[in-house]
C-alpha cells in the first residue's frame, strides 16, 4: 500500500483512505474537503452537463462528475456514452446489461423475498411510503405520472403486450400469482379495511351511486317511472350495488347486458366477463341470505318482464 505523508503534521498514512481518517481525527480544524482542495487538487470539478459545482465525496474519489441525477440521465442519453457503457459491461460481466442477466434477477428476487417476509422490514417500507406520500411534491409527481400513463395509448398497448408475453412464456405464472390463499388474504384485508374505515366506504359507495347509467338501466328506470313503481337506484347491500330495489315489495333487480354479463363461465372470453360472472354469483348469494327475491332482466328482454316478475311473487307476498 502506498504511503502518503500528511501535509500538516508530516505523519505517514496508509493510502488516501488512511490519510482521510487521520485528517478527520487529528485535524478537526480543517475539513477533509478543504484539505483536498488545498493540498491535493485546487480546482473544484464542475458538472460536465450544466457547469454547476459538484459534491465532494472523499480524498480518494474527489468531486462527483455530475451535480445531480438529472444531469446523469441527460448524459446517458448520448449514444456514444451508452455504447461505451455496454462495451465496458460486456468486458467485465460478459453481458451488455448485468442487471438484466438471469443470475442477477434471481439474486435480486431471493433478496426481495427474504426482505418482504420480514415483518420489521415490511413495517419500515410501509412507514417510509406513507411518509413520502405526505410530501406534496411526491404526491403531485405520482398523480401526474398516473395521468400521463392513462392518456398515453402507446404505454397501455405496450403494457398489455408485455403482460401477454410473460403469461405465454410462463403458463404457470397466473396460477402462482392468483393463488386461493392470496385471494382469500386480499378479501380478508378488504373486509377489515372497510370495517375500520366507514367514511372511506361511504365515499366509494357515493362514487358508485353517482356513476353514469347504462342505456339498459335508463330504459328500465324509465319503465318503472312510467308505471309509478317505487324503487331505489344503485341499492347497496353487503357491499354490493344492485341496479334497483323495489322498496314496497322488497324485490331486487339486476339489468344485465349480454356482452358484460355472461350466463356461463364457458361463454366468458375476457377477464372482466369472468369477474362480472363471479360478482353476479356473489350478489345472488347475498340476496338469498337476506331472503330477498332477485330477478335478472337480460338485454333482449322486454321491460314488461319486470311486471311479470312482480306478479310471480305478489300472491306470495299478499
Amino acid at each position: 500500500m502506498n504511503k502518503l505523508i500528511c501535509q500538516i503534521c508530516n505523519k505517514n498514512c496508509n493510502g488516501l483512505k488512511g490519510l482521510g481518517t487521520h485528517v478527520g481525527i487529528s485535524h478537526k480544524n480543517i475539513s477533509i474537503e478543504k484539505y483536498y482542495s488545498t493540498y491535493i487538487s485546487k480546482n473544484k470539478i464542475k458538472c460536465v452537463i450544466c457547469g454547476l459545482n459538484t459534491k465532494f465525496i472523499n480524498l480518494n474519489t474527489g468531486y462527483r462528475k455530475y451535480c445531480s441525477r438529472k444531469c446523469v440521465k441527460i448524459n446517458l442519453q448520448s449514444q456514444e456514452i451508452r455504447d461505451k457503457l455496454k462495451k465496458t459491461c460486456f468486458e467485465k460481466y460478459v453481458t451488455e446489461n448485468p442487471a438484466s442477466s438471469l443470475e442477477t434477477k434471481n439474486k435480486i428476487s431471493v433478496s426481495q423475498k427474504k426482505r418482504l417476509t420480514d415483518p420489521k422490514e415490511r413495517k419500515k417500507i410501509s412507514i417510509a411510503t406513507k411518509k413520502a406520500m405526505e410530501s406534496k411534491l411526491v404526491k403531485q409527481n405520482f398523480e401526474n405520472g398516473l395521468k400521463t400513463r392513462n392518456r398515453n395509448e402507446k404505454w397501455r398497448v405496450n403494457l398489455k403486450k408485455s403482460a401477454k408475453e410473460k403469461f405465454i412464456k410462463d403458463p404457470t405464472l397466473k396460477s402462482r400469482l392468483y393463488t386461493t390463499e392470496r385471494n382469500q388474504k386480499i378479501s380478508n384485508s378488504k373486509k377489515l379495511y372497510w370495517k375500520t374505515h366507514p367514511e372511506e366506504r361511504k365515499r366509494i359507495m357515493d362514487i358508485w351511486k353517482s356513476r353514469s347509467e347504462t342505456s339498459l338501466e335508463t330504459k328500465m328506470y324509465n319503465f318503472l317511472d312510467s308505471n309509478q313503481i317505487k324503487y331505489t337506484k344503485q341499492y347497496e347491500l353487503n357491499g354490493k350495488i344492485f341496479d334497483a330495489h323495489l322498496s314496497d315489495l322488497n324485490l331486487l333487480f339486476e339489468f344485465d347486458g349480454d356482452f358484460w354479463h355472461k350466463q356461463t363461465l364457458e361463454e366468458c372470453k375476457y377477464s372482466f366477463q369472468s369477474l362480472n360472472y363471479y360478482n353476479d354469483l356473489a350478489k345472488n348469494e347475498i340476496a338469498k341470505k337476506h331472503n330477498i327475491p332477485l330477478f335478472r332482466i337480460r338485454e333482449n328482454d322486454s321491460p314488461e318482464t319486470i311486471l311479470e316478475c312482480i306478479k310471480s311473487v305478489k300472491p306470495i307476498l299478499e
